[in-house]
């Protein structure tokens, strides 16, 4: 009995392992869950190139909601901030906004495939719940791939080819985008 629990462990721990391999095969945002209405710091890990080729290009689109966008400076490349009009101004801080982030393109670099980096960003989230989706655009030395499947489910998700790094927001107690316990 010893000898078929053991086996099933090592057979269950081989499956999660090979799962969680699976999953990191795709561009992904990390973590992928923070509080609605907080300050969240992520990265968008590239984690290999354009089949054999290296990536020379990272481009995330910001999702609807989000009012403050810091992208993290990454030695060798250089980042391209790209502003949209909001359709009616909002208070941010005591002051109206009236444009938000709607790209960020790390660029100049050269990630070889055998290779992974993390692109941080510091982001004020918004104050409602629910699912965001970072479609990244990765450009390598020859091609690129469009990372921008939406889903709702974990079965779209494992469906599609290039699914979009997300960030699950939930509800928590704050103020002033700090969380209170």
């Amino acid at each position: 009995m010893r000898h078929i629990l053991k086996t099933i462990t090592t057979v269950s721990i081989i499956a999660a392992g090979l799962s969680a391999f699976e999953v990191s095969a795709h561009v992904t945002l990390n973590p992928n869950t923070a509080a609605a209405g907080s300050y969240f710091n992520g990265k968008i890990r590239i984690p290999h190139g354009c089949g054999e080729f290296a990536t020379t290009s990272v481009i995330v689109t910001i999702p609807d909601g989000i009012l403050s966008v810091k992208p993290e400076n990454m030695a060798g490349w250089k980042i391209d901030i790209v502003k949209k009009q909001l359709d009616k101004p909002v208070e941010y801080h005591g002051k109206p906004l009236t444009e938000v982030v709607d790209t960020i393109t790390w660029s100049g670099g050269n990630l070889p495939n055998e290779q992974y980096k993390d692109f941080g960003l510091n982001l004020k989230l918004p104050a409602d719940a629910g699912r965001l989706f970072f479609k990244t655009t990765q450009i390598c030395t020859e091609g690129k791939s469009a990372w921008d499947g939406e889903f709702t489910t974990p079965d779209e998700r494992s469906a599609l080819d290039k699914p979009s790094p997300y960030l699950d927001t939930h509800k928590s107690d704050m103020h002033a985008g700090h969380v209170m316990n």
